[in-house]
């Protein structure tokens, strides 16, 4: 009776009708929805169908819209107490101790006639074989407006008039096969997807690195014959602004295919951050170099400003592609909320006693900055979350396509590096603030020979 298992014996009379005698852990909530009292002393509920109900052909699912006064099997139902265990009488059909309650044409809502019509369908299904053993499932809507619950129900047939039938409810075990099967489809289709982008990204990265090498022999056979030109003194002033204007054009598109193959790490980057499948890679890095590097925003350089400490910056060991992911999100941020055309400072400092860097990027209030402030610190936690966007542009002639996740993929590349990244609304600025542990890149010495002097 402790089992969450329902066992019943069932035994048919020389009449045809089926007499059971069940655990009351199927009919439990029921009791209890009926606020029936003292639920844990019932020792059984005893069952009587008639043979007529046994013999109804019965579907594998019990409906709660399958619930009217034409469909519901006529059920004499008795709950048995502790107490009255020892003295009961299955064969008697009245009197003190007989059968009590007629469950028919009940209340269609009621709990108790949805359990009982749910396992008089599971007993017909078990006496309408003829095996030894048996085992099927059976599917039931157990309330109104419910889920439907799974069960496994074994049967073992002990003689040819009695049966004893195991019900376990198998609900959970189906969901978290389920969960699995979800969890793994999920998984394959990342991992497909990641061998893609790897593919694409290696792919393309060849494609634009061709791209970038033409254009460099190309410069350069430019500039020879250009060079040649000059000494002979044959170069006419048409011709050398002609060449002039093609080495001009071949070294912008020599800018653009490196802006591209940019784009593109970054965005396949991005892609395993969000999956959490990256894996940083600790290379040699100029940081002065991707701070002074403004190619690529639509904005003047004279609106941007520099300012390290120690000046010039240490070489550091780091990930290139994150550092840039959360230094290019910055200045975008700051160039689409900020004041427009007004100026973005950046200071960078490297602190060798704790091997910390730190970079911020500060900018002027923008429309909305108000509304910011009076959020208080809250707001500060909100611009990191996934899919938040709680500035107004700039830029109010341009429609935005932002999605609100920048900050929330700047968090996500500060926490691999192990760091962290936090932004403060001041009444006068806007202030974007970067740490991570670093080391300072130490170049391997090379072994050279001792110098002697010659004998």
């Amino acid at each position: 009776e402790n089992s969450s298992d329902t066992v019943a014996i069932s035994v048919r009379k020389v009449s045809g009708n089926v007499t059971s005698m069940v655990s009351p852990s199927f009919f439990r909530p029921a009791l209890i929805a009926r606020k029936r009292n003292n639920t844990e002393d019932i020792s059984a509920i005893v069952m009587e169908l008639a043979c007529n109900e046994i013999q109804k052909k019965r579907d594998s699912f019990t409906a709660a819209s399958a619930i009217t006064t034409l469909n519901l099997p006529s059920v004499l139902l008795r709950v048995v107490q502790k107490a009255e265990f020892a003295g009961i009488d299955l064969h008697s059909t009245s009197g003190k101790n007989g059968f009590e309650g007629i469950v028919h044409g009940g209340n269609r809502l009621d709990p108790m006639s949805l359990r009982v019509l749910a396992f008089t369908d599971m007993l017909s299904r078990a006496w309408q074989s003829n095996r030894d053993e048996l085992v099927f499932e059976h599917d039931a809507i157990l309330q109104e407006g419910g889920n439907r619950t799974k069960f496994e129900v074994k049967v073992t047939r002990l003689e040819e008039n009695a049966i004893v039938v195991v019900v376990r409810d198998v609900s959970e075990r189906y969901r978290r096969f389920e969960a699995e099967k979800r969890f793994v489809f999920e998984t394959t289709a990342r991992q497909k997807d990641a061998e893609a982008n790897r593919f694409t990204r290696h792919e393309v990265k060849n494609g634009l690195l061709a791209a970038i090498e033409i254009c460099g022999n190309i410069r350069e056979q430019f500039s020879e014959d250009f060079n040649l030109l000059q000494k002979e003194n044959e170069v006419s002033l048409v011709t050398e602004q002609s060449l002039k204007t093609r080495v001009e054009h071949i070294s912008e598109l020599d800018r653009t295919l490196h802006e591209v193959l940019d784009i593109v790490l970054a965005e396949t980057m991005a892609r395993d951050v969000i999956h959490e499948m990256y894996v940083p890679r600790m290379e040699r890095v100029d940081v002065n170099y991707i701070l002074t590097h403004t190619r690529g925003f639509t904005a003047s350089h004279k609106q941007f400003s520099v300012v390290c400490n120690p000046s010039p910056l240490p070489i550091l060991l780091l990930d290139q592609g994150l550092f840039k992911c959360i230094h290019g999100n910055a200045i975008r941020n700051a160039l689409k909320y900020g004041e427009k055309g007004g100026p973005i400072r950046t200071e960078a400092t490297y602190y060798f006693e704790t091997g910390w860097l730190e970079m911020k990027v500060i900018n002027l209030p923008g429309p909305g900055h108000a509304q910011l402030i009076a959020m208080g610190p809250r707001a500060s936690e909100l611009v990191f979350s996934h899919g938040t966007r709680l500035h107004k542009d700039s830029h109010s002639n341009q429609r935005s396509h932002s999605a609100g996740d920048g900050a929330w993929i700047m968090h996500k590349c500060a926490t691999i590096l192990g760091g962290s990244v936090q932004i403060t609304f001041e009444e006068d600025h806007t202030e974007f603030v970067f740490r991570a542990p670093c080391k300072v890149y130490d170049a391997p010495l090379r072994e050279a020979d001792h110098f002697h002097l010659p004998s």
